[in-house]
């Protein structure tokens, strides 16, 4: 995971960008392992003058060795790429032990038209944005992939002066002050091969869209050349069969319930499997051992090796087959002498049926001898997720009792709520502005920092902050399965066919809602965040199966919504937790009544506006 920044400006806001501790403190908090600036003369001969593009990268390593790959990534030819995302499928391939940011670089480098460029990103199968400077075209990429999973913004005013595209979008004493999402809609492209003024150049920015919806719907695309469109990942359209309901039989077939089990299965072990299953102390602890040479031998002696701090890395005083040998050893050793044995992975867990679900799948991907860590997150002790957490807990225990399963009881108090938010929070929320943004995005906020007691028994044991790197979270199965409210009202006065429509407006406005502001407060505690719902293999099955398939909305609502769901729940051992009712992590967690404000959701939220 990667924080990314990225600002064209005239030289002589240079020095005031670097100098913005607010950018790099930001940046920092999502990427812990590794930050660098770089900065490169776009519209001038050298760095004092003309127009400048400056870039600043945070990296939260998951892949490839444990050296962090650098980033910004520049190759030898001058090609700059910073990348926020994971190639977890697709026909794309990346080994294990290599970094996505360098298979990225490769393939990108090799680019020499807009079409291939555009082959190369549709690929990819897995949450991205990136930003990538073609240093031979003289053209800047940048762009979402299409659910929109990883957060982009850029400024909308002061375009005369600056262009900032970031993860974030909050900075002290910036010429922007305002700021919207990129849309997830394509890719964007801006030419600098011509020396002019940069609001010009925005204007003839270049816009690439996806060949399709996540619904499945094809875009008709004003470009008559089919090869600069984006090729979407998501290939099967919405069933959009209807069928009256007029028989009691809801039974849903085995054959789709054991289809729906095995995609989820492959999600959860392509988000479980690649990182290096290590938490952050020790990490930490590795990246330390890395930097100073130190490590134990195969008889737990000590292993000393010098490195130079201004050769790239180089061990002095050995030769390259030496030094890789050397290297070899040392980590080989440091894994048998310092195996990580604390939770890699959590889970936003609410007891609820997605969050269960995921657990269940995922103690079958994470090492057996590893913690799983349960972040319940509650803003009073009564709260209803509370209640469901401890009990959907209990059912995890009864059903994996090898599993060492962490139940971390989070408590916010609304002092504790208010005075985050002020101080931190809102920056992280916005661009969105709603109620509804402000309580989810508090919620998730709390729930993924991993902060609270752990419990044993249902007894408090300790104070305890999840180590996890890896935080996995159960949104989008309510729009593809009916699992809202809205929903339930929509068949009501429409049937099925209103109900069809309503889930491929849900599916399509995923990107435009709610992931770009979830992953920007989840991963500012330096954990990524990981949507198993939102894989798009899982989309693609839910997409081709009819909607009778999914949720009978005659029944109550602790059955009907969801239903394929609930079926798997129960195919799964989870006997009680299939029956659980849905509740929005607004209510589930109580934040909605803390504050006892009477607003609608939609409503622009002052409290994140002040």
């Amino acid at each position: 995971m990667c924080g990314i920044f990225a600002c064209f400006c005239d030289h002589s806001l240079i020095t005031k960008i670097n100098n913005n501790e607010s950018i790099r403190h930001f940046l920092c908090r999502r990427g812990p392992d590794q930050f660098a600036k770089l900065q490169i003369p776009v519209g001038g001969a050298d760095y004092h003058s003309g127009l400048q593009l400056c870039l600043m990268s945070s990296v939260l390593q998951l892949r490839g060795g444990r050296e962090p790959c650098d980033q910004p990534l520049m190759d030898s030819v001058g090609n700059v790429l910073q990348w926020n995302g994971q190639v977890f499928a697709g026909s794309m391939t990346v080994d294990d032990s290599e970094s996505d940011t360098e298979a990225m670089m490769r393939e990108l480098a090799n680019c020499l038209t807009d079409a291939e460029m555009l082959a190369k990103l549709s690929r990819i199968c897995g949450p991205w944005s990136f930003t990538y400077w073609d240093s031979n075209r003289r053209r800047f990429w940048f762009g979402r992939d299409l659910l929109g999973r990883r957060s982009l913004c850029w400024n909308t005013d002061a375009r005369d002066q600056v262009l900032i595209i970031s993860s974030i979008s909050y900075f002290e004493s910036e010429p922007a002050r305002e700021w919207s999402e990129i849309p997830a809609n394509g890719v964007y492209c801006l030419d600098l091969s011509a020396d002019r003024p940069l609001k010009d150049t925005i204007a003839d920015i270049r816009h690439y869209p996806w060949n399709r919806q996540i619904s499945g719907t094809e875009i008709i695309s004003s470009a008559n050349d089919v090869s600069l469109t984006l090729k979407s990942p998501i290939t099967v359209p919405l069933n959009r069969l209807s069928q009256p309901i007029d028989s009691d039989d809801q039974q849903i077939p085995e054959q789709v319930i054991k289809g729906f089990i095995e995609v989820l299965r492959q999600s959860l072990r392509r988000r479980c499997h690649n990182q290096q299953t290590l938490c952050k102390k020790c990490f930490a602890r590795t990246m330390d051992d890395t930097e100073n040479g130190l490590t134990t031998d195969d008889d737990g002696g000590e292993l000393v090796a010098e490195f130079s701090s201004d050769s790239e890395g180089d061990i002095l005083g050995t030769s390259p087959i030496q030094q890789d040998m050397l290297i070899n050893k040392m980590l080989n050793s440091r894994q048998r002498n310092k195996e990580c044995t604390h939770a890699s992975t959590a889970i936003l867990f609410s007891g609820g049926l997605d969050s269960t679900i995921i657990a269940l799948l995922a103690d079958e991907c994470v090492p057996p001898a590893l913690p799983i860590d349960l972040l319940n997150v509650a803003f009073d002790n009564d709260a209803p997720d509370r209640e469901t957490g401890l009990k959907a807990w209990d059912e995890l225990k009864a059903l994996r009792p090898n599993r060492r399963w962490n139940f971390v009881s989070i408590y916010v108090s609304k002092e504790e709520l208010q005075t985050m938010r002020d101080k931190h929070i809102k920056y992280l929320v916005k661009p969105s502005q709603t109620v509804l943004d402000d309580s989810i995005g508090c919620a998730i906020w709390f729930a993924a920092n991993g902060r609270g007691l752990l419990m044993e028994e249902h007894m408090v044991t300790k104070v305890y902050e999840t180590p996890a790197r890896v935080v996995l979270l159960g949104m989008g199965a309510d729009e593809q399965l009916a699992g809202y409210t809205r929903h339930r009202r929509v068949f009501d006065k429409q049937g099925l066919s209103g109900l069809i429509d309503e889930i491929a407006l849900e599916l399509d406005r995923l990107s435009s809602r709610n992931l770009g502001r979830d992953d920007r407060v989840a991963s500012d505690h330096g954990r990524e965040p990981r949507y198993p719902f939102l894989d798009e293999d899982v989309i693609n099955f839910l997409n081709g199966i009819p909607v009778w398939h999914k949720c009978d909305l005659r029944l109550d609502r602790s059955t009907g919504e969801k239903l394929l769901l609930r079926q798997v729940a129960d195919r799964l051992g989870l006997c009680r937790t299939s029956h659980h009712l849905k509740r929005a992590i607004q209510f589930g967690s109580r934040i909605a009544k803390i504050e006892e404000f009477r607003e609608k959701g939609e409503d622009v939220c002052t409290r994140l506006t002040s």
